[in-house]
């Protein structure tokens, strides 16, 4: 988490909802963990929560720290009391971390950038930093990668057919 001082409240004052919507950092399993702990939950559900204690107001209102568990990842923000939304969160991070993969050199990039035509459905394996993930795809998630020409995939779409 970044150091609590008093310039990083006065930035969070004057931030709008939109604004922090795309704030999400990603965090340790050990950190969600403790957040989720350290004083019951005001709200919790569909993989989230909002740690019970107000972190200050501001233009968006009451904000308070959301934490998120998303496909093995960790990740938190802080946001309104009144928008509370796990569905929603659920997007922002998908926006903010995940794009297409390449499974051979790591390629990321948009949908657009990718050939779709160009692969057959083809069963799949995803590691990820605490799971891994075996799936048959479609022809249609599966593409060539335009760096190598490799198997690149949807990640949004592979995270929709295997979400927790």
């Amino acid at each position: 988490m970044p150091e609590r001082d008093l310039a990083y409240f006065e930035r969070l004052q004057s931030m709008s909802a939109a604004e922090l919507s795309g704030s999400w950092q990603e965090e340790s399993a050990e950190e969600f963990s403790e957040m989720r702990d350290v004083l019951p939950p005001a709200r919790m559900g569909g993989g989230a929560f909002m740690v019970g204690s107000c972190l200050t107001t501001g233009v968006a209102g009451s904000l308070y720290d959301v934490h998120m568990h998303l496909s093995g990842r960790y990740f938190w923000r802080p946001a309104p009391l009144r928008s509370w939304d796990p569905l929603v969160y659920r997007s922002e991070i998908r926006a903010q971390f995940v794009g297409n993969k390449c499974m051979e050199c790591g390629w990321l990039g948009p949908s657009k950038d990718l050939h779709r035509e160009s692969f057959p459905s083809r069963e799949v394996t995803h590691v990820g930093r605490d799971f891994s993930i075996t799936d048959t795809l479609p022809a249609g998630d599966v593409a060539a990668c335009p760096e190598c020409g490799s198997l690149a995939i949807d990640m949004n779409v592979w995270l929709d057919r295997n979400s927790e």
